[in-house]
């Protein structure tokens, strides 16, 4: 459970954002974040 340890603020937003995002959706978690 990497992501839950790993600052959003922290990575980013042109690249590990990203993906991090879409982790999230391949876990069925990651709508509310996209909204954010």
């Amino acid at each position: 459970m990497v992501f839950l340890m790993t600052p959003g603020p922290v990575l980013p937003r042109s690249g590990l954002s990203a993906n991090f995002i879409y982790f999230l959706h391949r876990c069925g978690a990651g709508d509310e974040l996209s909204l954010a």
